[in-house]
């Protein structure tokens, strides 16, 4: 794929445009796209870059993860949508699931950044006024039985200026069924330590037992960068140590790793 081609999805055209978002280990990239009238929406495709460089016996996991997020948007009625991104069109591109969503401003790392360059920060009205939307969202996931797993500013769409914000990016979605998962899933700097330190390992893995309360977590972070204008916590910061240091198994045996979570005295 490439900005300016034409595809097509259910007889209907859309013409890519610049990569909105391809993160090395996503499932999905997200293209800026429009439709033959002009009207401006976002396609998310299979990353098919990065699922050639994983094992091939993955790649069902791959499809299946935004076939989960086509099921779960698609059961929304415009009410739940208030605060999560919107389906407007689903099909096949060569054979791999694809989405047609609604596109929005920028996501809320980016208008931050915009923000800042204004030299007018978001005071505390409107951070709490975002939390709220945030909550509205995540309930919306929770309540279909899922967890969302992969909260942070990127995957929040900014709307109206900055007084709308929408969930985005449902390729992390677990079913809530109190079962534990073998996906090592998420983003470190916003992943609840629960996420990343295994609650045990076996022949076939490492299995995490990760429920609603992650989301909190993640949220939890998000609102700390905002309020205290600092990127993360220390605790943060050392659970994305023992990941470099020691990767994903080893982090849960290091000294410490189950005390991880939290503020620090100065941080309080």
């Amino acid at each position: 794929m490439q900005s300016g081609e034409w595809i097509t999805i259910n007889d209907r055209y859309y013409r890519l445009g610049a990569v909105l978002s391809s993160g090395a280990g996503s499932y999905g990239q997200v293209w800026e796209a429009a439709d033959i009238a002009g009207r401006a929406v976002a396609v998310k495709l299979i990353n098919a870059e990065a699922m050639t460089q994983t094992d091939p016996a993955l790649h069902g996991h791959w499809r299946a993860h935004l076939e989960r997020e086509i099921a779960f948007l698609k059961s929304l009625n415009a009410d739940q949508s208030r605060h999560v991104v919107a389906l407007l069109d689903h099909g096949e591109v060569d054979g791999q699931p694809a989405l047609v969503l609604e596109r929005l401003q920028a996501n809320l790392g980016q208008w931050l950044a915009h923000l800042r360059r204004e030299s007018t920060p978001p005071d505390l009205a409107q951070i709490l006024g975002w939390a709220e939307q945030i909550l509205d969202g995540l309930d919306v996931v929770h309540q279909a039985g899922f967890v969302y797993r992969d909260l942070k500013f990127s995957n929040l769409l900014v709307g109206d200026d900055g007084a709308r914000l929408k969930l985005a990016d449902f390729g992390s979605l677990k079913r809530e069924d109190g079962d534990n998962t073998r996906s090592f899933i998420g983003t470190p700097a916003t992943m609840a330590p629960e996420q990343v330190l295994p609650v045990r390992r076996g022949a076939e893995g490492c299995e995490y037992a990760v429920d609603y309360r992650a989301d909190y977590y993640a949220l939890g972070l998000l609102l700390f960068a905002l309020l205290a204008d600092q990127p993360t916590t220390a605790a943060q910061r050392r659970l994305g140590q023992l990941l470099a240091l020691h990767g994903q198994e080893g982090a849960g045996r290091q000294q410490g790793a189950q005390q991880l979570g939290g503020l620090d005295d100065e941080e309080r």
